[in-house]
């Protein structure tokens, strides 16, 4: 007796952080266990990003320069 399903994953979607917690919640209650949580920690949005400066020799600033405008002359001319 074959009993084996095909699972529609092209119409399966992603579960959302308000299920995920509605799923946590009735399995704690329903269960007492209390899972936990897993992976890493979201960062903070101000802990995302970090400006950064650095200081370039004007000799390697004029060369990549020079190797952009090359770059591009060259796709352009790709077409």
């Amino acid at each position: 007796m074959n009993q084996e399903s095909e699972f529609p994953f092209e119409r399966a979607r992603r579960v959302t952080s308000q299920e995920h917690e509605q799923f946590k919640e009735a399995i704690s209650s329903q269960f007492g266990i209390n899972l936990k949580n897993r992976g890493r920690p979201p960062k903070n949005q101000e802990e995302k990003y970090e400006p950064i400066s650095i200081r370039i020799h004007p000799k390697v600033l004029a060369w990549a320069k020079k190797r952009s405008k090359q770059e591009r002359n060259w796709l352009s001319n790709d077409n």
